[in-house]
């Protein structure tokens, strides 16, 4: 995700504490070989529109998991994914001090879990089936939904009981994130790629000092997808060339090919983004030393 200053009055930009001043972000969803195949501008807190761009890509992807910082985090969306038939795989800060749930109150070592509240959960089960629905068939966005839960998550039950599921889930995720170093290293190089995208994004994106000058959404949204359009076709220009350089090493002795594996195709320093300006010597003015005028018989 990518925070950019909105200059103009506008509905769609937050203030932001971090940057001191009103901005949009930018949340974009990049796939495990650096694609960006969707890209939202965020109203409300990352989490909301998690599902969106896994559930509504319109690409050809085959999605089955995905990973977000804590600001993508919550219990509910542990759930939803789950009966969506994703995986998550977040990076939750302080991960250590998460509190684990399980069907009973229970001590292992120094660990305390609580219990679950397994009524709440199987009293609604048949409301969060028909909200799964409504969701999978489009009949309303996830990013609306996941709203108005969070609107009204103190008294509603379908809230609550998405909670509770969502903990245990949780808990089985947690445990295996601390007993599996690679599960660790995978979800951190997965939230790398993305960091990478946003870093050569606010390169690319230097026309206004990287500020959004739109004021409507439809705008907004043009002018991130275009900025999509641009790294997906530095992304293909650099793989193309990573394609000719591995057919032209791969069979030398020095070769290392789990090295040239880890090669990322977001380098930017054969690109220039200034253009090139050329002076020619050639007469290009009047005797009276002003350019001639463009006037036409």
């Amino acid at each position: 995700m990518g925070f950019h200053p909105i200059t103009l009055k506008t509905i769609y930009a937050d203030y932001n504490a971090h940057y001191g001043n009103k901005g949009g972000a930018i949340y974009r969803h990049v796939s495990d070989q650096y694609v960006p195949f969707y890209v939202q501008i965020l109203q409300g807190r990352d989490s909301n529109h998690v599902l969106d761009g896994l559930l509504y890509h319109g690409t050809n992807l085959n999605i089955y998991e995905h990973s977000t910082d804590t600001a993508g985090y919550t219990e509910q969306m542990f759930a939803l994914t789950y009966l969506l038939g994703f995986k998550f795989k977040p990076r939750i800060k302080n991960a250590e001090q998460q509190q684990l749930y399980y069907w009973e109150s229970i001590e292992v070592g120094n660990v305390k879990f609580k219990k679950i509240n397994q009524s709440l959960i199987i009293d609604n089960y048949k409301e969060i089936l028909r909200l799964i629905d409504s969701i999978k068939s489009e009949k309303v966005r996830s990013s609306l939904i996941l709203q108005k839960l969070g609107s009204y998550s103190r008294d509603n039950s379908v809230s609550k009981a998405l909670k509770e599921l969502g903990r245990i889930l949780k808990t089985m995720y947690l445990l295996e994130y601390f007993s599996d170093k690679e599960l660790r290293k995978e979800v951190q190089q997965m939230l790398n790629k993305g960091e990478s995208i946003n870093s050569v994004a606010r390169i690319i994106h230097f026309g206004k000092n990287g500020r959004i000058n739109e004021t409507t959404i439809e705008e907004q949204l043009e002018k991130a997808s275009s900025l999509n359009i641009l790294l997906s076709v530095l992304i293909v220009w650099n793989s193309r060339y990573l394609e000719k350089v591995y057919k032209n090493v791969k069979d030398k002795d020095w070769f290392d090919e789990e090295l040239f594996k880890k090669v990322s195709p977001l380098g930017t320093t054969h690109v220039n983004f200034l253009g090139e300006y050329t002076f020619k010597e050639e007469k290009i003015v009047s005797e009276d030393g002003l350019r001639p005028l463009k006037i036409e018989d």
